[in-house]
């Protein structure tokens, strides 16, 4: 099967493929998704290198666990799932010490800055990646994959008031960085 011409049978005879523990029909999954879920491994990563250590820990997971894909939602749902788990699974174990720095140099409010100007999505993730691991979390989490206050509040372990403290400061870290990009 040529995984570059893929729809959603020859996902599912990948799926039952890899379940199978064939190495070929695995690594023709991994290409074929690589760009989704290296896209969201980036965004919670601090550079490439992190991202590749996510995204490799998260195809591990789907391999090991493809069985208990649920084939009624669709796979890019249910691998975005993983690698989401991942990144904060990865961010909580080289957490050394809680960053929930509440302190920042406010040089620009939202307000000053021009908006309008468009930035590519490298830009975007370089100013990203800048952020502290705690900022980066949960930036991506509420705004980049719609989780809510309380949601993130109970992946991270943290307080619903903090999470929306973390989002204020990463947006207003953001918003530095434009002024200055």
């Amino acid at each position: 099967m040529n995984p570059f011409n893929t729809n959603e049978s020859n996902i599912e005879q990948f799926i039952d493929q890899c379940i199978k523990r064939d190495r070929n029909a695995q690594k023709d999954l991994y290409k074929y998704f690589y760009g989704f879920a290296i896209s969201i491994c980036l965004r919670y990563s601090s550079n490439s290198h992190e991202g590749t250590q996510i995204i490799n820990k998260g195809f591990w997971k789907v391999f090991i666990n493809l069985y208990k894909y649920n084939r009624q939602y669709p796979f890019r749902l249910w691998l975005k799932k993983i690698m989401i788990c991942t990144s904060i699974n990865h961010y909580r174990s080289n957490l050394k010490i809680t960053e929930f720095d509440d302190s920042f140099d406010v040089k620009a409010s939202i307000k000053d800055i021009n908006l309008e100007r468009e930035l590519n999505y490298h830009e975007l993730l370089i100013m990203v990646q800048k952020l502290s691991p705690a900022c980066r979390m949960v930036f991506n989490l509420h705004v980049v994959d719609g989780y809510s206050h309380d949601d993130i509040s109970k992946m991270l372990a943290i307080d619903i008031a903090t999470s929306k403290s973390i989002l204020s400061s990463a947006r207003i870290k953001l918003t530095n960085q434009m002024v200055i990009f």
